[in-house]
């Protein structure tokens, strides 16, 4: 039977394996984890245990994602257009933000051209979600679609086994060498210059999220961390407004006066509001020290990030 003592021990002799063999980290044993929670739950659904195990992963620092520059991934995509096969799978990594797997199993019965949307069904923990598709990636589309001659349901099988594909390796290192790329450039790393991008322009983090199909935001907010330089603009933004439309003066507050309701007097008086060219001093001071503060204290936390 497997109790958490069972599960304890299987977790102390894979770190002792792993670290025979020189591997940093704890990922590989939480994957084996996972499966043994998976068989878990389906023992549980058919009724051979009456509750799932409880298994606790082991810590796992995770990477931060390292996205490409705009302008990088526009010269990889530029020089993607000689081959609209890919040209065409790697828009819908960088314009979708798919995953790499939603992609491989992506089928021309999940493209609604007419309403410019993509239907992701292979995502994860079998979650479906729609997409909407750029306008570049929808004449990509129909136009890999118009020069296709078989009758595969799949968007991109592969031209060996017609069958989804599982690597795309080479043809990204082929690409990246006719751009001019010399740094690694991998599939999933698109879809983090997507999210990354979009929060550079702007965009809100739930509104990514729905893109991305996290169902976590934390999940999410890790491009914060990746695009830091727009929330410092952020904070500069809420400076230079401060000392753009309050004017800092020793001015004293209007005084109070009373309301009238009903012919008769408040019996709790509040004072106007304050007006923005009267804004005390003490008060504005407040405020520029608050952003001084973040300021040193994200510098010190997350300098490394940036």
């Amino acid at each position: 039977m497997v109790t958490p003592r069972l599960i304890d021990a299987y977790k102390l002799k894979r770190l002792r394996e792993l670290q025979a063999k020189g591997v940093k980290g704890t990922r590989a044993i939480n994957v084996e984890l996972n499966v043994l929670s998976s068989m878990s739950r389906f023992a549980m659904e058919r009724g051979y245990i009456s509750e799932p195990l409880k298994i606790k992963r082991l810590p796992h620092r995770y990477k931060l994602p390292e996205p490409l520059d705009l302008q990088s991934t526009l010269k990889f995509l530029e020089a993607a257009k000689e081959e609209p096969f890919y040209y065409a799978l790697f828009l819908c990594l960088y314009h979708a933000g798919m995953r790499k797997n939603e992609v491989f199993n992506l089928t021309w019965d999940d493209i609604f051209f007419e309403h410019g949307l993509i239907r992701v069904r292979k995502a994860k923990m079998n979650k479906e979600r729609f997409v909407p598709m750029s306008q570049t990636l929808k004449k990509a589309l129909l136009h890999l679609k118009a020069t296709r001659t078989d009758n595969n349901p799949l968007v991109f099988p592969s031209p060996v086994t017609g069958k989804p594909l599982n690597d795309i390796r080479r043809a990204i290192k082929r690409i990246a060498k006719r751009a001019g790329i010399e740094r690694k450039i991998t599939p999933h790393q698109l879809r983090h210059s997507f999210a990354t991008h979009l929060l550079e322009s702007g965009v809100d983090l739930r509104t990514i999220q729905a893109l991305l199909g996290h169902e976590d935001i934390e999940t999410t907010q890790i491009y914060t961390k990746v695009a830091m330089p727009v929330l410092y603009r952020a904070i500069q933004i809420l400076e230079t407004q401060i000392c753009r439309h309050y004017v800092v003066t020793n001015r004293p507050l209007t005084p109070i006066k009373h309301l009238k309701i009903s012919g008769r007097r408040d019996s709790n008086p509040r004072p106007e509001a304050w007006e923005a060219s009267a804004l005390p001093l003490s008060y504005a001071r407040f405020i520029i020290i608050i952003i001084i503060n973040f300021k040193i204290l994200t510098s010190k936390n997350l300098g490394g990030l940036i």
